[in-house]
């Protein structure tokens, strides 16, 4: 969910008989499309412009979902939204991975629940992006709300499990048992 230019689809689908990316970006598609190409995995994967908030799939369609820095881009009232969406596509026993930026990063002190972060642009621009993020605590409720289970919750830096202060990411697997 929020496949973007398919960095991590490519390697997902290597791994299972279908996969499915999705994007609200019609160029990040794009961009996904032509490396699902190049990966020769283009009869694995079928790519979807949709919401994360209202996904064009059926209840209980998906073992595994991966959904990997994008509730950040969302406000928080969309944000359980996403979380109910994609509770709803997965079958019972199924699992959520899930990645966000991690609010106790020293760059957001005392910046609040909305930052605002230059991103650098493919010509060199800069522009301030704005985020919304969420704790530990936040995510973990939402969660809960959705009727997901917390398995496990790991902070992440450099693709090392890190202590939570200075830690780039909260990763955290999910785990559906309701129908």
């Amino acid at each position: 969910a929020g496949c973007g230019n398919a960095r991590n689809l490519v390697e997902i689908a290597r791994q299972c008989k279908k996969a499915a990316g999705i994007d609200s970006s019609e160029k990040m598609l794009g961009f996904a499309a032509a490396r699902i190409r190049k990966a020769e995995l283009g009869e694995k994967v079928e790519l979807v412009k949709a919401d994360v908030c209202r996904l064009p799939f059926a209840a209980s369609e998906f073992d595994k979902v991966f959904c990997l820095a994008v509730l950040h881009h969302l406000h928080k009232a969309k944000r359980l939204k996403a979380f109910r969406e994609l509770a709803r596509v997965l079958k019972k026993g199924g699992k959520l991975y899930l990645s966000e930026w991690n609010r106790d990063q020293k760059k957001f002190d005392g910046m609040g629940e909305k930052v605002n972060v230059p991103w650098k642009m493919s010509d060199g621009r800069k522009v301030a992006r704005h985020y919304y993020l969420s704790s530990e605590k936040e995510i973990t409720k939402m969660a809960r709300k959705a009727g997901l289970i917390v398995g496990y919750v790991v902070f992440e830096k450099n693709g090392r499990e890190h202590a939570k202060r200075g830690a780039k990411n909260l990763c955290l697997e999910l785990w559906k048992t309701t129908v």
